[in-house]
């Protein structure tokens, strides 16, 4: 088990950006929570620890 993980720590990421990104990103001056959308699908794609100390 590497050290700072407890059993159960799983990561799970696509890699690909989430399917409305592409509208998201042209419309961004007219959808007032497109801010918010970047660090979801950047989190989408790159996963994120589940169950564990950094959760």
């Amino acid at each position: 088990m590497t050290p700072g993980r407890s059993r159960g720590t799983r990561r799970i990421c696509v890699r690909e950006d989430l399917p409305f990104m592409d509208l998201a990103g042209k419309y961004a001056e007219e959808i007032p929570f497109h801010s918010p959308l970047e660090p979801i699908d950047e989190t989408h794609r790159r996963g994120i620890g589940v169950g564990g100390d950094d959760a």
